[in-house]
């Protein structure tokens, strides 16, 4: 039997789920002890919103901004130091949101590669379930516990886990970052930092690929929940 899991929903008030999601259960084998259940936005998705069974997360650095989401609470746990580490889902940048602006380590991984059985769906072809922690090495470790083929998720890939920490340390010259330059320069303009930092010879040798995508305004007809303060 699991324990109470509401996706921040007024609908699933009370519900109960029959079991453990697979990444709880995999973290559980290994060691881990449930701390708590974090916060996140209704469904996992749009928000925040003030109407739901829970109060918003808040960003620890600054109470009065929010910390992103959808798995805003995950990030907030971690800067606050209420725990090492987090599990949370990414179908749009709900895992690197929070960490990017929380100031820690997030990772959506590839599709398939951790299994979505038991975690509330957002969008199936879209959703990812990933680890946060302070480190990008305690991302690698999460990774390696969470990580494998579940043949009852549809989505998850038959590939062997790996020891993704094993390789933490190794050189990372030659590696190719895409840098979406039109969402930066026109549709979300980014600060004069942000653009000296991907501008800036990197001393790894990495490469920074400049490259123009289609707008995504032309290829999406949805809109976006503006972004408040927490009042």
């Amino acid at each position: 039997m699991g324990i109470r899991t509401t996706g921040q929903s007024r609908l699933l008030a009370d519900h109960i789920p029959a079991e453990d999601a697979v990444v709880a259960a995999k973290l559980r084998d290994a060691g881990g002890i449930l701390l708590g259940k974090t916060a996140t936005w209704e469904f996992a998705h749009g928000g925040p919103s003030w109407d739901v069974l829970f109060p918003p997360a808040r960003n620890p650095w600054n109470t009065a901004h929010h910390p992103a989401g959808s798995s805003s609470g995950s990030g907030a746990a971690i800067a606050a130091g209420f725990a090492p580490a987090t599990i949370g889902s990414d179908t749009g940048g709900s895992i690197r949101g929070p960490a990017a602006a929380c100031g820690i380590a997030g990772l959506k991984p590839t599709y398939g590669l951790v299994s979505r059985r038991g975690v509330l769906p957002n969008c199936f072809s879209h959703d990812h379930v990933g680890p946060l922690a302070w480190t990008s090495e305690d991302v690698a470790i999460l990774l390696s516990i969470v990580a494998g083929h579940d043949p009852h998720d549809p989505g998850s890939a038959d590939v062997p886990a790996r020891d993704y920490a094993a390789r933490i340390d190794a050189p990372v010259a030659g590696i190719v970052i895409g840098v979406p330059w039109r969402w930066l320069e026109e549709e979300a303009p980014c600060t004069s930092d942000t653009r000296a930092g991907l501008t800036l010879p990197w001393p790894c040798s990495a490469i920074s690929v400049r490259r123009s995508a289609p707008s995504s305004r032309r290829q999406c007809s949805s809109s976006m929940t503006p972004k408040r303060s927490l009042p």
